[in-house]
């Protein structure tokens, strides 16, 4: 028997992501999290209008000690850059996908001064940059079999 995934599978899991996308999509979550739910462990990089910190879910709460990357924007930064729609399309779309091969939005929650995004912290730096140095990916590095 064959290793591969049918093809009836596939469609009913994909048919099943996409009316999970859409219910997510169609009702903005609140807050999700708060600062001090995260213990900062250090910058992983910088941007135009904030920062990306490796962080840990504290003892106490659901996944303690798994780490996360948390993207923290700064709001008058974002607003004078005009990145305000571009940012609330991010996050909506983030809380909104829930697909393996790509990072999820745990949590997110804003105070005075900034907004932040929690997602799956995924080691070896930024995708872009790798794309960037290498020009493009070649089939053999990017193909994925089950």
């Amino acid at each position: 028997m064959s290793d591969v995934m049918p093809v009836f599978a596939v469609k009913i899991f994909l048919e099943k992501a996409k009316e999970d996308f859409e219910k997510k999509w169609s009702t903005p979550s609140s807050n999700t999290a708060s600062l001090d739910d995260f213990e900062r462990i250090k910058t992983l990089g910088t941007g135009s209008f904030g920062r990306v910190m490796l962080v840990q879910r504290k003892q106490g709460h659901n996944e303690a000690g798994k780490y996360f990357a948390m993207k923290i924007l700064d709001k008058q930064k974002v607003v004078k850059l005009k990145q305000v729609e571009h940012t609330l399309n991010e996050k909506r779309i983030l809380h909104a996908v829930d697909f393996p091969f790509l990072v999820h939005l745990d949590a997110h929650f804003k105070d005075n001064s900034n907004l932040y995004m929690v997602m799956d912290y995924v080691p070896g730096g930024e995708l872009f940059s790798h794309l960037r140095r290498i020009g493009k990916f070649r089939y053999s590095s990017t193909n994925f079999s089950f």
